[in-house]
């Protein structure tokens, strides 16, 4: 009924608007993620107006053109909505929406920028690739799309991924929200995205990079070197590039076809991927570094942290990774149409079972997320898990006598973090590692006690966000420019000016 309300009067107002009895109104209505309505601005147009700026209503009720000067004072925070739960858990598409946040919306959020003297959402403090952020906020606001992915760009590599699975904090450190709610930083970059095309550059040094591994950081380091002028050839051991973007991060929080539509731009743009292959295995190590100019590892921090207990080995325990993995690859196969046959045999499936997730971390959550969507809830060959309440103290952890609980369970998925990156490049180079068994490098300088190894990501500092790999990824990428800058005794000037 309110569906056809709603319809019938849209009808009404165009028929009117045609017959030019009155200004249009155009409201943008959206849900909230818990499936009631949340603030929208009304726009306003005035038939009369020679310019027809949009006007919108501010906090205090009135009618405006949008203004930056007051802006977070005069408009609302309005982040992009998350789609309905009853929904969005019966399919594997995205659950944030921009519904309802048109060009003119995206405005309005960008006037909330203060224009700080101190912009701690770029520092240390917000965002790990220091964004100009109120640089950017400044040309949405003003429309300029082109000029704004253009200085997104500056820093960052992809915005299309941070901005949709960055924790924001930018948005943390903004000083907006010391007094109100801090800009909807995320949001706009993401919306930026839109405006990405293809850059092929222009100079070519003659100097040939490998990178392995195929995930943020490597794309991010593979990315700036090729706009260096270098020949980069990236490797991975899996079926497609994308690393964690393609097979860690479900397809619910990060639509797979924006990372393909990605590494098509990056393939285009002279960037050569070679995947199925593992190097160290399938490739030797030595072998690879003596082709190439400098060698590039940015490995994954890929070895699991696992659960020491009694009847570990039992069937129905399984690494979070295996399990998301499975499943991202068999939504791929299944979109492309060439589900194998035979297939389901490895395909770990929640549907029917009680799963219990060890881990409250993101991948735990994924691992949660995913297995609603497979229907988890039934019995099955793992009879439980035992835990019980402990007390946390200076002298250590003490368990609570009388506390303990078995909750039943056929399917548990490990989901505690990482270690350190597996052992077989390291070990063929004979790199120093620390004790974390992490290769050890410098930050800022990112080389290797071999020479013209470099390391960066999650095997050099630990597992962290996308964001952090793609700082790193353009930091080694600098770190290896300027190498191979002494090594071909080409001055950093005229390296500059080539790539101009």
């Amino acid at each position: 009924m309110l569906s056809a309300s709603r319809n019938h009067l849209t009808r009404c107002l165009r028929t009117a608007v045609a017959a030019r009895q009155v200004s249009v109104r155009q409201f943008h209505p959206s849900a909230s993620p818990l499936g009631g309505s949340i603030t929208r601005h009304e726009v306003w147009r005035d038939d009369n107006e020679q310019d027809n700026l949009p006007k919108v209503k501010r906090r205090d009720g009135s009618i405006a053109a949008i203004e930056k000067k007051r802006g977070f004072v005069d408009y609302h925070r309005n982040p992009d909505p998350y789609r309905d739960p009853l929904d969005r858990v019966f399919d594997w598409g995205e659950i944030k929406t921009d519904e309802g946040h048109d060009e003119v919306e995206r405005k309005v959020q960008a006037a909330r920028c203060m224009d700080c003297g101190t912009p701690f959402c770029q520092t240390h403090t917000g965002c790990p690739v220091n964004n100009l952020i109120p640089e950017w906020n400044e040309l949405v606001y003003k429309g300029q799309w082109r000029e704004a992915i253009d200085r997104l760009h500056k820093t960052n590599n992809f915005p299309e991924f941070t901005g949709l699975v960055c924790p924001a904090p930018c948005e943390g450190g903004c000083v907006a929200g010391l007094v109100d709610k801090p800009v909807t930083i995320k949001n706009i970059e993401y919306a930026i995205e839109g405006w990405i095309t293809p850059r092929i550059p222009q100079y070519r040094s003659g100097m040939s990079v490998a990178v392995v591994g195929s995930g943020p950081r490597r794309l991010a380091a593979a990315d700036c070197l090729n706009q260096m002028g270098h020949k980069v050839t990236v490797y991975e051991r899996e079926d497609r590039i994308g690393g964690l973007l393609m097979y860690g991060i479900p397809n619910m929080k990060l639509d797979k076809e924006k990372v393909l539509r990605r590494v098509d731009m990056l393939r285009e743009e002279g960037i050569e991927f070679v995947t199925g292959t593992h190097v160290g295995k399938d490739l030797a190590i030595e072998d690879l570094r003596a082709n190439v100019d400098a060698l590039v590892l940015t490995l994954g921090s890929t070895v699991p942290r696992d659960l020491r207990v009694p009847n570990r080995e039992a069937n129905g325990i399984h690494f979070a990774m295996e399990f998301l993995t499975k499943n991202q690859k068999r939504l791929m196969m299944t979109r492309e149409g060439r589900l194998e046959s035979g297939w389901d045999k490895s395909f770990i499936t929640a549907e029917g079972k009680d799963v219990i997730v060890v881990g409250g971390g993101d991948t735990g959550t994924d691992c949660i997320g995913t297995s609603m969507r497979h229907r988890c809830k039934s019995i099955g060959n793992v009879k439980g898990l035992v835990t019980v309440n402990v007390e946390v103290s200076a002298k250590g952890i003490t368990p609570i006598p009388g506390t303990e609980k078995e909750w039943p369970a056929d399917l548990i998925i490990l989901a505690m973090g990482f270690m350190n990156p597996e052992s077989t490049i390291p070990s063929g180079l004979s790199l120093d590692v620390d004790q974390r068994h992490n290769i050890r490098a410098d930050y800022g300088d990112y080389r290797t006690n071999v020479d013209g190894v470099f390391a960066a990501g999650d095997c050099r500092r630990g597992q962290s966000l996308v964001v952090w790999a793609i700082n790193e990824g353009r930091g080694v990428a600098e770190s290896v420019n300027k190498f191979l800058i002494e090594k071909s005794e080409v001055t950093e000037d005229e390296a500059y000016i080539g790539a101009m």
